[in-house]
């Protein structure tokens, strides 16, 4: 997993190497040197990765943030690596590019 300076994050799969932009981190994303996700424990560098969002209690189509969760696939600890506000309506298509 990598995250640009504005912690939009994209992630690579372990097996094929493939890159894939978690939500809409690709719009936003700043080139340069992605920082890559790296293990606080063990200094691994595979996880896991799940996505969540936090919405509106007044809108139940729109997404105020989205958070990741790694966990290592070495020792097993969790983090959160990157997180970003989305503030936008009718955001349910996000969840599906993830």
């Amino acid at each position: 997993m990598e995250k640009d300076s504005a912690d939009q994050a994209r992630r690579s799969c372990a097996r094929c190497g493939a890159r894939h932009y978690i939500a809409d981190a690709e719009e936003y994303w700043e080139p340069g040197r992605p920082k890559k996700w790296k293990c606080i424990e063990c200094r691994g560098s595979v996880c896991n990765i799940g996505v969540g969002f936090a919405g509106y209690d007044d809108d139940p189509t729109a997404i105020k943030w989205l958070y990741t969760g790694e966990r290592c696939i070495a020792c097993g600890i969790l983090g959160s690596f990157a997180d970003w506000k989305v503030a936008l309506s009718n955001a349910l298509h996000l969840l599906e590019k993830v």
